[in-house]
C-alpha cells in the first residue's frame, strides 16, 4: 500500500520552544487520522509512534475507504477544534503563539493615543497596547472620566476615549483615588521602576507605601506571565505623559 507522509508542522509555545509534530508514515487510510493533524502539548497516539494501529496494512471495501475517510474529516475537525481553543493551532492563517502578530497588529489598531515608540520593543508595545486596552479595561479607573464627551459607549454613543487625561488616574472609589499610570515622573509609568511596578502587580503592595491595593484586580493581573507584565509596563512607557490633576 502507498504510504504518505504525516504531517510535519509544530505547535509553537509562548517563548518560542518548538513542541514538533514529527514526521511519520501513515497508511493512505490509516486509522483515523488526516495528514497534517497532531497532538496537542507534544502527546503522541499509539498510531502516531508507529504503534500496532500504526502499522495496520490492509484491503479495504470502498464502503470501508468512504467511513474512513468520513473518520478522518472528523479527527481533524477535532484537532483544528483544540488547537484553536487553546490558541496554539499551527494552522494556514492562524497567528502562531510564539509572535503574537494578531494580538500586536490590533493593539496598535485600539490605542487611542499617539505612541513614543522610539527605540523600544515595538513587539512589546503593540501586545501592552493589546493587554491594556483590549483586555485589561485599565482604562476605566486610570481615566477621569474614561470618555470623551459623546463617546461612552453605556450611553449608546460611539466609543471615544478621553485622550486629554489618558490613564492619568483621579477617579474616586470611595476613599481611594486610581493613580496616574503615565510616565509623567522620571520618564517613568506612574514614576517605577520595572521591578516597582511589577512588585506591584504580583503583590498588590501599593508602591508608595498604602499598604495592599484595594480597588484594583492585582489578584488576576499577578497571575499573567513575565513577558506580558512587561508588555504592559513598554506600552506605559511609549504613552503621552500627563500631569496629575488630581490622584497621585
Amino acid at each position: 500500500m502507498k504510504m504518505k507522509p504525516f504531517g510535519s508542522f509544530g505547535l509553537e509555545e509562548r517563548f518560542g520552544a518548538r513542541v514538533p509534530f514529527g514526521r511519520r508514515s501513515l497508511p493512505d487510510n490509516g486509522p483515523g487520522l488526516a495528514a497534517g493533524t497532531g497532538h496537542l502539548s507534544g502527546m503522541v497516539c499509539q498510531a502516531c509512534s508507529g504503534g500496532r494501529a500504526g502499522r495496520l496494512a490492509v484491503r479495504l471495501t470502498g464502503r470501508e475507504t468512504m467511513a474512513m475517510q468520513t473518520k478522518k474529516r472528523g479527527w481533524r475537525h477535532v484537532a483544528m477544534a483544540g488547537a484553536a481553543a487553546l490558541g496554539m493551532a499551527g494552522l494556514p492563517g492562524a497567528a502562531g503563539a510564539d509572535d503574537d502578530t494578531a494580538r500586536i497588529k490590533q493593539g496598535y489598531a485600539i490605542a487611542p493615543v499617539k505612541l513614543n515608540v522610539g527605540n523600544r520593543n515595538r513587539a512589546l508595545i503593540g501586545l501592552g497596547s493589546y493587554i491594556v486596552n483590549g483586555v485589561g479595561g485599565c482604562n476605566d479607573c486610570h481615566t477621569n472620566p474614561p470618555y470623551a464627551p459623546g463617546g461612552d459607549p453605556f450611553q449608546g454613543q460611539p466609543t471615544k476615549v478621553n485622550t486629554k487625561g489618558y490613564l492619568a488616574g483621579g477617579n474616586q472609589f470611595g476613599p481611594f483615588t486610581s493613580p496616574n499610570l503615565t510616565p509623567y515622573k522620571n520618564g517613568r509609568p506612574a514614576g517605577l521602576s520595572y521591578s516597582a511596578f511589577r512588585q506591584a502587580m504580583r503583590t498588590g503592595h501599593d508602591p508608595d507605601g498604602g499598604g495592599i491595593l484595594q480597588v484594583m484586580p492585582w489578584p488576576v493581573y499577578k497571575n499573567m506571565i513575565e513577558r506580558d507584565l512587561l508588555a504592559i509596563y513598554v506600552y506605559l512607557h511609549s504613552i503621552p505623559a500627563i500631569k496629575p490633576s488630581s490622584g497621585k
